[in-house]
């Protein structure tokens, strides 16, 4: 596993706090599952699709399977 930027950590944090999962919201919003949104949609915390897919290449990341399609698969933490 690779070196984790300031926002991958903050990812890894959110998850652990939060005992929670990385969900995809309409607009492409990645955000722990049960964040509160605005009501705009916009979660009060989120990351880019960019930083989960960086995540998921160091192997931090792994889809759960939810869904079959990879944009939109939940993520779970991989300590």
């Amino acid at each position: 596993m690779g070196k984790l930027s300031p926002t991958q950590q903050d990812v890894v944090d959110q998850l652990i706090a939060q005992k929670a999962v990385l969900v995809r919201l309409p607009g492409g919003f990645w955000t722990y599952q049960g964040c509160p949104t605005n009501d705009r949609g916009v979660p009060a915390w989120w990351v880019s699709t960019g930083t989960v897919q960086s995540m998921e290449a160091k192997g931090r990341l792994q889809r759960t399977g939810r869904y079959p399609e990879a944009w939109r698969d939940d993520r779970t933490l991989v300590l």
